[in-house]
Formats: C-alpha cells, sequence, structure tokens
C-alpha cells in the first residue's frame, strides 16, 4: 500500500523569490517546467501496464485524447510530482471519467487495472485516492 497522500504546495506558493523575477524569466521557467511534466506524461504512456490498458480499451471509450489531455492537466494543476504520475494515472483518470462521462460501467473497468486482481476488496482505495488528488 502506498504512503498517504500529503498536501503539496504549487512551486509559486513555495518561493517569494520567484515574485520578484522579471515576468519573462517566470514565463520561461513555467515554460520549461511545462515542458518537463508534458515529457514525463507522455513517457507515463509507454509504461508497460498503461499501454496494456491503452490496448484494451480498443473503442477508447476510458481512454480518448481528451481524457488523457485532461489527467495530464489534473496532474499540473494539482502540482503532482512527476515521478508520482505513475501512481496516480488511474485515480486521476477515474476522476476524469467521473466528471466528464455519464456511463458508470464503462468507468467501473478501470477498477481492475487500478488495483488488480483484489480489485473488488479494494475498491474504496481507489476513490480513496481520487477524492485525496487535490487536497
Amino acid at each position: 500500500m502506498r504512503e498517504p497522500f500529503r498536501k503539496r504546495k504549487r512551486q509559486d506558493e513555495t518561493s517569494s523569490s520567484a515574485q520578484q523575477e522579471p515576468a519573462h524569466k517566470r514565463k520561461k521557467d513555467d515554460l520549461t517546467q511545462l515542458d518537463k511534466e508534458m515529457s514525463a506524461f507522455l513517457h507515463l504512456l509507454e509504461d508497460r501496464l498503461i499501454r496494456l490498458f491503452l490496448a484494451s480499451d480498443s473503442r477508447r471509450k476510458l481512454s480518448d485524447k481528451y481524457l488523457l489531455a485532461m489527467v495530464c492537466e489534473y496532474f499540473r494543476r494539482a502540482a503532482i510530482p512527476t515521478d508520482e504520475y505513475r501512481s496516480l494515472f488511474f485515480p486521476a483518470l477515474f476522476l476524469t471519467n467521473q466528471f466528464e462521462e455519464e456511463e458508470l460501467e464503462i468507468r467501473r473497468q478501470i477498477y481492475p487495472w487500478a488495483l488488480g486482481g483484489s480489485w473488488t476488496l479494494n475498491r474504496e482505495q481507489l476513490l480513496h485516492e481520487c477524492n485525496l488528488l487535490f487536497h
């Protein structure tokens, strides 16, 4: 079982000196950070389990381009460190489906991928991780 989530501070909240930097420097730093996050997310999509999941979703009911882009955006807005993308991919995808899609039965197909063979016993864990994603 993973360690509990902890509240993360956005980079701009952690450094008062960031407000003293010139706007063009902050913008360049933001673009560099965005580039790192996007690169990490694209690398995440090459993960073996995630590739298998995406291949199994051949009709793209759970993982169309829009839903995957929303997962990436959730990570960015929640200031999730890139090394946690893998462990939070399925909770974020579940959350995205919860907000954007209406079909509960299709959304439930994420459980076995997120929780493994004993997903029926650990279903609440995924819901708990979804709730903590932005706290």
